[in-house]
C-alpha cells in the first residue's frame, strides 16, 4: 500500500483526546496481545455488566462512559484501584467505558510508542448474525508489512465465550476483512440501494438504527480520521436523528464516505474538509 510519510507522521502524533502524561506507559509491554489483556483489565464495557459479570454498579460509575479523554480514563483507573496500570483489576474496579475507549486507548498506547495508529467508527458483523452493530476498532501501521492492522481491543476471552465467536475465524488482532466496515463503506452501500438501513445500529437500544445512525456513525468516523473521538451525546445537525438531509447535505455526506472509505488516498482531502467545514463540529 502506498501510503505518505505526511500521514505516518500525522497518525503518530497524539490527538487532543489520546494526549496522556509523558511516560505513563513506560511500564507497558511493546506485544498488541499483552497490551490489549491490559486494556480489558483496566475497562469494562457497560453491556457486559449485568449479563457477563453479574455486577450493579452506582449510577455515577455508569457515567464514566462519557469521560472523554484518555487521560481521565487512566485517572479513574487509579482512582478506583492504585495498583500500577499494568495489573488487572477485578471486574468491579475496572473502568466503565464503551468500545471507543478501547480502541482511543491502545491508539495512545502505540503512539506512545512510535507507531501511527488511529481509531475508526463503523460497524462489525460478528456480535450478532444478520446485524452490523455499532462498534469502534483502532488501526496501527504495520511497517514490515506496509499496511495498516486492525484490532479490537474490547474482545476478551469472557467475551469470546459469551458471543460464541471463533478464534480460528476471528483473530481480533488481525480483524480479516470483512467482519469491520468503517461507516463511510456501509453508507455508500445503503446510498446506492445495497442495504435498507434496517440492520445497522446499536442493538441495545430499540430505535438506534437506520439511515441516521450510519451517517452519524460515518461523521464520527471522519472525526476520528482528523484525530478527534466525539462522545456520541457530542452531535453536529448532521447526527442528528431528526434532522431533514438536504440535496446539499447529500452532497457533502456522499464525499466524506468517499474519503472515509479510502483515506490514505485521500488524507489530504480528508484533513482540507475538515480544516474548511467547521460548522460540521458537534457542539
Amino acid at each position: 500500500m502506498s501510503i505518505s510519510q505526511k500521514e505516518l507522521n500525522y497518525y503518530l502524533n497524539q490527538g487532543v483526546r489520546t494526549k496522556v502524561t509523558e511516560g505513563i506507559y513506560n511500564e507497558f509491554p511493546d506485544e498488541i496481545n499483552k497490551i490489549c489483556r491490559i486494556i480489558q483489565g483496566l475497562l469494562i464495557h457497560p453491556g457486559t455488566l449485568k449479563e457477563l459479570y453479574n455486577l450493579n454498579l452506582p449510577k455515577e460509575r455508569i457515567q464514566d462512559r462519557n469521560i472523554k479523554t484518555i487521560q481521565e480514563i487512566l485517572d479513574k483507573a487509579k482512582k478506583l484501584d492504585n495498583s500500577p496500570l499494568t495489573f488487572s483489576r477485578e471486574p468491579q474496579k475496572r473502568v466503565v467505558a464503551i468500545c471507543k475507549h478501547f480502541a482511543m486507548l491502545l491508539c495512545s498506547i502505540l503512539r506512545e510508542k512510535g507507531i501511527p495508529s488511529r481509531t475508526r467508527c463503523g460497524f462489525a458483523t460478528y456480535f450478532q448474525g444478520g446485524w452490523f452493530e455499532d462498534h469502534w476498532i483502532c488501526e496501527y501501521w504495520d511497517k514490515k508489512e506496509k499496511r495498516w492492522i486492525r484490532v479490537d481491543s474490547q474482545i476478551d476471552d469472557i467475551q469470546i465465550v459469551a458471543y460464541h465467536l471463533d478464534r480460528n475465524k476471528l483473530n481480533f488482532l488481525d480483524l480479516p476483512k470483512g467482519v469491520f466496515f468503517p461507516a463511510g463503506i456501509l453508507w455508500k452501500l445503503y446510498r446506492d440501494g445495497f442495504i435498507e438501513g434496517k440492520v445497522e445500529g446499536f442493538s441495545l437500544e430499540p430505535e438506534a438504527f437506520g439511515e441516521w445512525y450510519i451517517r452519524g456513525n460515518m461523521l464520527r468516523d471522519f472525526f476520528a480520521l482528523n484525530e478527534i473521538e466525539y462522545l456520541y451525546s457530542e452531535e453536529d445537525l448532521l447526527m442528528k436523528k431528526g434532522h431533514k438531509v438536504t440535496k446539499k447535505d447529500l452532497k457533502l455526506l456522499d464525499e466524506i464516505a468517499e474519503y472515509t472509505s479510502n483515506p490514505d488516498i485521500n488524507f489530504e482531502k480528508i484533513r482540507k474538509l475538515y480544516k474548511n467545514n467547521k460548522k460540521l463540529i458537534p457542539k
